[in-house]
């Protein structure tokens, strides 16, 4: 249903996310409030043609970065949706984190390394940890955890 409702250009509000659709500049994002976008502008419901491979099937397609059209479905959308929102959540920690001076090695979609004295490791991973179960403002009972350690080198 999501999907219908974006391609006929709805704007809706979806949970704490905001569906945005535009049908004169021919935009369809999906936004939390002061986040990035995610966008699917290219968002089609794509009908094979007599010209098309046989294995080219009918449905739900957008168009990837590079411009090759990709299958979408609900679940994927949803996944999409899901990944965004835990990488809002995990940049948000990150700009609370460097305010500490806590200088950050490397992130990935869910861990954030510091790097600091050895000194002062316990007290930078409990200001991270504290940092990264904080629920974001645009979710407030979402609950989240956090672990980890203090080493002298990265340890996966």
């Amino acid at each position: 249903m999501t999907l219908k409702r974006m391609l006929n250009f709805v704007s809706f509000d979806w949970g704490p996310l905001r569906v945005q659709c535009d049908v004169e500049a021919g935009t369809r994002r999906i936004s939390l409030p002061g986040c990035a976008e995610l966008i699917y502008d290219s968002l089609e419901w794509y009908i094979p043609t007599s010209d098309d491979p046989a294995w080219l099937e009918q449905g739900w397609r957008v168009k990837t970065r590079r411009g090759f059209p990709t299958k979408m479905y609900g679940a994927k959308l949803v996944e999409n949706v899901v990944q965004y929102m835990a990488r809002m959540v995990v940049s948000q920690a990150a700009n609370r984190i460097v305010k500490y001076n806590i200088k950050l090695a490397t992130t990935t979609h869910d861990e954030l390394v510091g790097v600091v004295p050895l000194d002062m490791g316990q007290q930078a991973y409990d200001i991270m940890v504290n940092e990264m179960c904080k629920a974001p403002l645009w979710m407030p009972n979402l609950p989240l955890a956090a672990e980890g350690g203090v080493s002298e080198r990265y340890e996966k």
